[in-house]
C-alpha cells in the first residue's frame, strides 16, 4: 500500500480544512509547502497529495507553478479546480504525475471518461468526498453540496464505464478529527468496485490505522492532519504500509 502525505495549499501556505469544508474551520500551519515536500522526501516517501484550495474554491487552477515545483523529486498527485481537459493537460505538462478530479467526477462523469481516453487511466483519479446524510453516504465537493449530491453508489455506478482506475474516497465526517478511518466505508467500496484502486482518506491517525487500511484492501492511505501535526511519523506509516 502507498502512503500519500496530504497538504492543502492556500495563499502560499499549508492549511487543512476540518470536514473538508471551509466554513467548518481552517487549520493553518507555519510550514511552507516547499519545506513540507522536503520533509516528505527526507522520510523516504516518494509521493505527495496536494489540493489547490484557491483552485477548488474558484473553479480554476490557481498557484499552478508554485505547486508543480513541489513535485520536482516527488510523484505529485494534485487536484483543485480541474474542470476541463485543458486543466488536466496543464497540470500534467507542469509535472504532476496524476490529476485528481472532484466536482466533475460527480456532475460530469462523461467528461472524465473523455479525459481518461486522452490522457490514460494512470494520469487521472476521481475524488469522491463522502458525507453521511440521513444514514446514506453521499458525495460532494466545495462546489457540490453533499446534501443534494448523488449517493456514493450512484457516483461509482456513473463512473463504471469511464475507464477509471484510481479513486480517492475521503470520509468528510472524519477528516481532520483524528478519530480513526472508516473501515466499513472502505470495505463497502471495495465490495462494490473491486476493479478500482482505492485510496482512503479521513481520520487516519496512527500506524495501526495504516495497517488496518492495508488489511482492508486500500491501495493508498491519504494522511493529512496526523502528518502535518506530527502525530504520525511518516517512517512509521511506511513500515505499517509494508
Amino acid at each position: 500500500m502507498l502512503i500519500y502525505p496530504a497538504i492543502d495549499v492556500k495563499g502560499g501556505a499549508c492549511v487543512r480544512l476540518l470536514d473538508g469544508r471551509s466554513e467548518a474551520g481552517v487549520l493553518r500551519y507555519p510550514h511552507a509547502p516547499a519545506a513540507v515536500a522536503e520533509a516528505v522526501r527526507a522520510a523516504g516517501v516518494g509521493r505527495l497529495h496536494v489540493v489547490d484550495m484557491e483552485g477548488a474554491e474558484s473553479g480554476a487552477p490557481g498557484r499552478q507553478a508554485e505547486i508543480a515545483a513541489l513535485g520536482e523529486k516527488l510523484f505529485l498527485q494534485v487536484g483543485g479546480g480541474v474542470r476541463s481537459g485543458a486543466d488536466v493537460a496543464r497540470w500534467l505538462d507542469a509535472g504532476a504525475g496524476r490529476v485528481v478530479v472532484g466536482a466533475a467526477a460527480i456532475t460530469r462523469p462523461e467528461a472524465v471518461s473523455d479525459w481518461i481516453q486522452v490522457f490514460g487511466p494512470e494520469q487521472i483519479a476521481a475524488a469522491l468526498d463522502v458525507r453521511t446524510v440521513a444514514g446514506v453516504p453521499r458525495v460532494g465537493s466545495l462546489t457540490v453540496a453533499s446534501e443534494t449530491g448523488p449517493t456514493l453508489w450512484e457516483a461509482l455506478e456513473r463512473l463504471r464505464f469511464a475507464g477509471l482506475k484510481h479513486v480517492v474516497v475521503s470520509d468528510r465526517d472524519r477528516e481532520g478529527r483524528l478519530g480513526g478511518p472508516n473501515l466499513a466505508l472502505l470495505a463497502a467500496v471495495r465490495a462494490r468496485r473491486p476493479d478500482l484502486s482505492v485510496q482512503y482518506g479521513g481520520g487516519v491517525r496512527s500506524a495501526a490505522d495504516v495497517a488496518a487500511l492495508k488489511a482492508g484492501g486500500a491501495a493508498g492511505a491519504v494522511i493529512g492532519r496526523a502528518f502535518m501535526d506530527g502525530a504520525l511519523n511518516l517512517k512509521d506509516a511506511l513500515a505499517a504500509a509494508g
